[in-house]
């Protein structure tokens, strides 16, 4: 490696990383605060997994055929909470890539106060985060009453069931 390919790597490291010249007593703060940033990570995007495996559904449901046991009529009351239960996930879907993407391009120079502001990111992060699975579950709540919705209500004719009787 030549030296100015290593004075890059160096710049990129101390420009990026917040371990170059971190005190000792400091580095299980870092360790703890880099953590929860994974962890936060790591759900962020098991509920970005569940909103689109949701998002799936309702769009199964709206494109059924009418013989079909879970079809929805765009006319019926069950389309609207199809339709908001189809916006509210997705909202929640960008809430959570936005969770997950948010950093911070540096930090400043001053071990102390970088770890304050990556500790700020990571309390971003979790509101965001909390925030999109609220809006996740009460989509997925429409979601579910627009699938129950049909199959329970009383007068809703099932051909398929018309041998049985």
């Amino acid at each position: 490696m030549s030296s100015t390919q290593s004075k890059r790597l160096a710049a990129y490291v101390q420009r990026y990383r917040l371990d170059s010249g971190l005190p000792s007593d400091l580095q299980p703060v870092l360790e703890a605060l880099r953590y929860r940033e994974e962890n936060m990570s790591i759900k962020a995007g098991a509920t970005l997994g569940f909103c689109g495996l949701m998002i799936a559904s309702i769009l199964v449901q709206l494109a059924a055929p009418s013989e079909s046991m879970i079809f929805v009529s765009p006319a019926s009351p069950w389309a609207f909470f199809a339709r908001w239960g189809l916006i509210l996930l997705l909202l929640a879907s960008f809430m959570t890539l936005v969770a997950i993407t948010w950093g911070r391009p540096r930090y400043s120079k001053d071990p102390e106060a970088a770890l304050g502001e990556l500790a700020a990111t990571i309390a971003h992060k979790r509101l965001i985060r909390g925030t999109a699975g609220v809006v996740c579950i009460i989509g997925s709540m429409f979601a579910a009453i627009c699938l129950l919705g049909p199959l329970l209500a009383v007068d809703t004719p099932m051909p398929m069931f018309d041998a049985f009787r």
